[in-house]
Parts: C-alpha cells; sequence; structure tokens
C-alpha cells in the first residue's frame, strides 16, 4: 500500500509521448476524417518531413478535388526529393482536370510505375490524340483497353474503339 502513492506520482510526473503530426494526419486520411486531416496539417509550422506533408496536403487537395492547390503540393513533394511514384500519378490526375499538357508532360517525365502506360493513353485520348494512344505498349491489360476504347468513343471515335477491343479479343 505504501507504493501506490509513489506509483501514481511517478506515472503523472512522466509527460504523454509527442505525437507526430504527420503521422496523425496520414492516420485520420487512412480512416476518412478529411477536415480533421486538413486541421492537423494547418497546424504544422516546420514540418519534419516536407515530402511528406506536402504529400498529405496534396492528397487532401485532391479529395477536396482543389486540382491546382493539389497539383503545387505534389510539384513541391517532387522537388523536394520524392521518388515515390505515385506523387507523379497524383500530380498527373490533379492536372488532368484543368492543364492536360501538363499532365501528359509529367507522365512522360515519372519514373516508371504501374498503369502509367494507360494513364497517358487516356491522356492522349484526352487530347484527341487517339492514333498517339493506340501506339503505346499498354501489354495485353484487357481493363486498360476497354478505358481507352471507351474514351475514344467519348471522343467520337467509336469504329476506332470497336476495332481496338476487337483486337483485344483476338
Amino acid at each position: 500500500m505504501l507504493f501506490l502513492p509513489a506509483i501514481v506520482a511517478l506515472v503523472q510526473a512522466e509527460e504523454p509521448p509527442e505525437e507526430d503530426p504527420l503521422e496523425l494526419a496520414a492516420l485520420l486520411i487512412g480512416d476518412g476524417f478529411w477536415d480533421r486531416a486538413q486541421g492537423v496539417l494547418d497546424s504544422v509550422e516546420e514540418p519534419d518531413d516536407p515530402v511528406r506533408f506536402h504529400t498529405l496536403q496534396g492528397t487532401v487537395y485532391l479529395h477536396d478535388e482543389a486540382w491546382p492547390e493539389a497539383a503545387d503540393q505534389l510539384e513541391a513533394a517532387i522537388d523536394l526529393g520524392g521518388q515515390d511514384p505515385t506523387l507523379w500519378m497524383r500530380l498527373s490526375y490533379a492536372q488532368q482536370h484543368y492543364d492536360l499538357p501538363a499532365a501528359y508532360e509529367t507522365v512522360l517525365g515519372a519514373p516508371e510505375y504501374r498503369g502509367q502506360q494507360k494513364q497517358l493513353a487516356l491522356i492522349l485520348c484526352e487530347l484527341g490524340l487517339y492514333q498517339e494512344a493506340l501506339e503505346l505498349d499498354i501489354g495485353d491489360d484487357l481493363e486498360a483497353r476497354r478505358v481507352i476504347a471507351e474514351a475514344m468513343h467519348r471522343g467520337g471515335q467509336t469504329e476506332r474503339a470497336i476495332d481496338m477491343l476487337e483486337q483485344a479479343r483476338l
């Protein structure tokens, strides 16, 4: 019984561990608490990991469909040395909503990542460059071919889309 007050005093004297705000923001994003994550990110004055900070901030802006702001944050992450290929993929996705030529350049300049050729083909279709999209090597990815054919159909290239899908079935 004599030890109980001493133990309580020791526990109360310990300071709680300091939380990493970027880790907290990442957890909140993962759990779908976008506004709370933004609040945490807004409270960060000097991030310990600027690449991660800008990546998380860009991710929140993507969710909010604030395309130019998302692009600015993701470009900052890349400029600060971010190497994750998904940075380029996310940047291109944001740019596709307001600056297709920039999105095209982003994908071309990105390190290789899974789905890169598919994304590039979709951008080319949006730019009306269907022949260039068809010339890309997307392999035997039937889903990619279907998505590209759908983009071609939306762009008034229905016959080409049908031909592409028929070739994919062979």
